[in-house]
């Protein structure tokens, strides 16, 4: 029985936080802001639309959305919200860690599914060029670059942002 405890204890604890470093590997979008940036990485789109003025991603809706881009990749795209908040971090402290025996070969799984068989990157413009909302397979992803970029263009004062350190 002592054994069982061991082997069971051994992969347990060599597997701290391996399932959301596992989800944020790969290409992270939000280094990408505008079109020019978005085209050197993944080329030409291979299809693109307009989406009416609108993007609603959860509860935030962005009036300014005016045109999207769809891309058909099989690289490996971070999933940097997937870990973020207390969700992951909660599972993993009541569970002791076990939670990563679930969710690392789930993690592995996603990501040689999106690999081998492809995805459909979709990444949605402003007006202006900029990034403001990103989907794979029509789910959002974590694009915290348009909310930071929103909040300091709604909050200037005299040309200096709220998010930027005082020179």
């Amino acid at each position: 029985m002592r054994i069982a405890y061991l082997l069971f204890l051994v992969p347990v604890a060599f597997s701290g936080g391996c399932a959301g470093f596992i989800a944020g590997l790969g290409t992270n979008l939000n280094d990408f802001e505008t079109i020019e940036q978005i085209h050197a990485k993944f080329g030409e789109p291979d299809a693109s639309g307009s989406t009416n003025g609108e993007f609603k991603k959860g509860q935030v809706i962005h009036r300014d959305a005016m045109f999207y881009e769809d891309y058909a990749i099989r690289r490996k795209i971070a999933d940097t919200g997937w870990c973020d908040g207390d969700g992951y971090a909660i599972e993993w402290i009541s569970s002791l860690g076990t939670i990563d025996l679930l969710l690392v070969p789930q993690q592995l799984f996603i990501a040689a599914k999106r690999s081998i068989m492809g995805q459909r990157l979709r990444i949605i413009y402003d007006s202006h060029g900029r990034v403001v909302g990103c989907q794979i397979d029509g789910e959002d992803l974590d694009y915290t670059r348009a909310l930071l970029r929103d909040i300091n263009e709604r909050f200037r004062l005299d040309g200096a942002t709220p998010l930027s350190p005082k020179p």
